[in-house]
């Protein structure tokens, strides 16, 4: 059989042998090279892999044959054909684990993990990833470990855990650094990078993605360097900065087709097609666009080709082309409706809605606007859900460690584990029934999946307000109340980025913890109530739960006095902390979420809008809306801004809170 692979393998073979290496056999040659080119020529690896397994059956050789089957299953992977690259990756396993090669015995597992993760079976993934790491350890193969632990901050990015993603991912960093491994440094201080563009702060996003170009270029990582360049074209869009976000987006489309990555280019195709809207570049921004949905159509990814739908059809919007853009949206119901992509569905009714009424066509227009609302309520409630969903993930975690380690003593121990497998099973089944009948009987390894029905009363004042803890505590559900006139406000602190990289965390954590106890004796001198923190930003509001009439002043004082003391503030390290403050005044919906580990939190515009105004201000300053200054402007002193850009809200008028009078 001809097969390119085949023949560097050769090639590579004969010359071990002319230099005399008598220890390098011929199908660990051969497997060396199917994982070599795994990833970047998948199907030519497939090929060579069932070669290999040929070889391997002949000579008996149990080894060679189970890597032959990694090979081909991280290839399957890569070629998106999810449950044959299962079944390679099992069969793998069950070949090695009656070997002591525990560090191909934790690739595997990994690679499990990584599938598991793919199929949305979140507890499988982590209890693969917690074999993997076991394995590793055992290898003392300290890459293997910071690559479970990198993906492991993947899966909590995914769950919205960023506190945790970001604690695996700096546990990663250190491992890259220490044995210098730059490729797998440069994904991780990209995926951290990530954490960042999701949370909004696009500063610090874009500095962890411009750490991670010089090693990928030194490594020669073009795959790597597609992907960070269309990342930065992303977060560089956000921002506004077109021209800037243009040229990285064409960086990485540039290597992409060099690399025939054809998700990653229709990716960034898509991404040039929002671009050169923005920039009123209408005949480019077309183009890309068709081409993106070409090339989606072309991989089969329905998602990505919905995505792509959208974008061309709001290019068609913009230039007043109606009929072009409901066509593609009409296209994009269809196929959003068949994945059942609610999200993406309730914004394709939202701008479907938009063109009819430019038809004229107000019925179907309405309906569209119904769609959009009844999806966008069913979209909001499944996400409050979420949480309670991701508690179960901690007992199955459990579960199917204890199915794990009995699977590998059946193999590995055979008849004489037979009893323990049936004491464990049996300890297992009496634990399932007990969990289930003692709702009271809470222990620290099920915390996570029982509902709260002991929690004491110290406990309940310590995360809600009073008045919430007394309703909770009457059995009241759900709790959820609409306020008319709240003020809300998010305090973010720079300098910690700089500090995190040259000292430790638990000092890290004791600075914002001495700086956020200072912040709740100020809320609770001006009656306000924190909400929560969500590593270096502050939220609280003024008018809730109890009603006050002056929440806006407030929480005005409050910024004024946070100002000052973040400003005096002595970090230690010759780093100077500072922070950006934003907030809005207006209506917002309150309530508990969760049964296990309540939390009272905030929903509605007035909060996005405190968002943006922290987010869109500036570093040492108090950034308010036109609402704010209308009610303050005869108590405080303001220095207009100017008409803004704001993300999700268009053009505002907003102000720099000054001083009071």
């Amino acid at each position: 059989m001809s097969n390119e692979l085949l023949q560097i393998a050769q090639q590579r073979f004969e010359e071990f042998v002319s230099t005399g290496d008598t220890n390098s056999d011929k199908l660990t040659v051969y497997n060396t090279v199917a994982k070599e080119f795994c990833q970047t020529k998948p199907a030519l690896t497939i090929e060579f892999a069932e070669i290999i397994k040929e070889e391997a059956i002949n000579q008996n050789d149990t080894i060679a044959l189970a890597l032959a089957f990694y090979a081909s299953g991280v290839s399957h992977f890569m070629l998106s054909k999810v449950d044959v690259s299962l079944a390679e990756i099992k069969k793998s396993i069950e070949l090695l684990e009656k070997t002591n090669k525990y560090d191909e015995i934790g690739s595997n597992y990994n690679m499990l993990g990584i599938i598991s993760r793919q199929k949305g079976n979140f507890a499988d993934a982590l209890v693969n990833w917690q074999s993997s790491s076991s394995y590793y350890q055992r290898a003392e193969n300290k890459i293997g470990e910071g690559a479970v632990l990198n993906n492991l901050g993947a899966l909590q990015t995914q769950l919205g855990n960023f506190t945790e993603a970001l604690d695996s991912y700096q546990k990663s960093v250190k491992i890259f650094q220490e044995f210098e491994n730059l490729p797998r440094l440069a994904m991780t201080l990209s995926n951290i990078g990530i954490i960042y563009e999701n949370l909004e702060k696009y500063d610090q996003a874009l500095e962890y993605f411009k750490q991670s170009i010089p090693l990928q270029e030194s490594t020669n990582d073009q795959r790597g360097l597609a992907m960070t360049y269309h990342n930065i074209a992303g977060v560089l869009k956000f921002k506004g900065e077109y021209a800037e976000s243009k040229e990285m987006a064409k960086k990485s489309l540039a290597i992409r087709e060099e690399l025939q990555d054809l998700l990653g280019i229709t990716t960034t195709q898509g991404l040039l097609c929002a671009l050169y809207r923005e920039i009123n570049e209408e005949e480019k921004s077309i183009d890309f666009g068709m081409k993106s949905i070409e090339n989606a159509k072309k991989i089969g990814d329905k998602f990505r080709e919905t995505a792509s739908l959208i974008e061309l059809a709001r290019t068609y919007e913009k230039y007043k082309n109606f009929n072009s853009s409901l066509e593609l949206l009409n296209n994009a119901v269809t196929i959003a409706t068949d994945l059942q992509a609610k999200e993406l569905l309730f914004k394709i009714h939202k701008d479907r809605a938009v063109v009819l009424k430019h038809l004229e066509n107000y019925k179907s227009a309405l309906e569209s606007f119904e769609s959009y609302f009844t999806l966008e309520k069913e979209v909001f409630n499944e996400k409050s859900n979420e949480k309670m969903q991701q508690l179960q993930v901690t007992f199955e975690v459990e579960k199917k460690e204890r199915e794990a380690e009995i699977y590998r003593l059946r193999n590995v121990e055979l008849q004489s584990a037979n009893d323990e497998i049936l004491r464990q099973q049996d300890i297992l089944e009496k634990q399932a029934a007990e969990i289930e009948l003692a709702n009271t009987e809470l222990n620290e390894k099920n915390i996570l999946i029982e509902e709260a029905h002991s929690l004491s009363e110290s406990l309940l004042l310590n995360v809600l307000p009073p008045a919430i803890a007394a309703r909770l505590k009457a059995n009241e559900n759900p709790i959820a109340d609409r306020f008319e006139n709240v003020t809300v406000l998010f305090a973010d602190i720079a300098g910690f980025t700089h500090l995190s990289s040259s000292i430790s965390p638990e000092t890290i954590v004791g600075m914002l913890n001495n700086i956020f106890t200072e912040f709740d004796a100020i809320a609770d001198k001006y009656g306000l109530e924190k909400i929560k923190t969500i590593g270096d930003n502050y939220m609280c509001v003024g008018g809730l739960p109890e009603v006050m009439e002056n929440n806006t002043e407030a929480v005005a004082r409050f910024a004024l006095e946070i100002r000052e003391i973040i400003k005096n503030f002595d970090s230690g390290y010759g780093i100077d902390i500072n922070a950006r403050i934003g907030f809005h005044t207006g209506p917002v919906v309150a309530g508990v979420i969760g049964k296990r580990k309540f939390a009272y939190d905030l929903w509605g515009d007035t909060v996005n809008t405190a968002s943006r105004m922290e987010s869109h201000g500036e570093v040492g300053k108090i950034h308010v809306t036109e609402k704010v200054y209308t009610i303050l402007q005869d108590l405080f002193t303001f220095e207009f801004r100017g008409p803004l850009t704001i993300k999700g809200k268009g053009t505002m008028n907003t102000y720099f809170l000054l001083d009071a009078k």
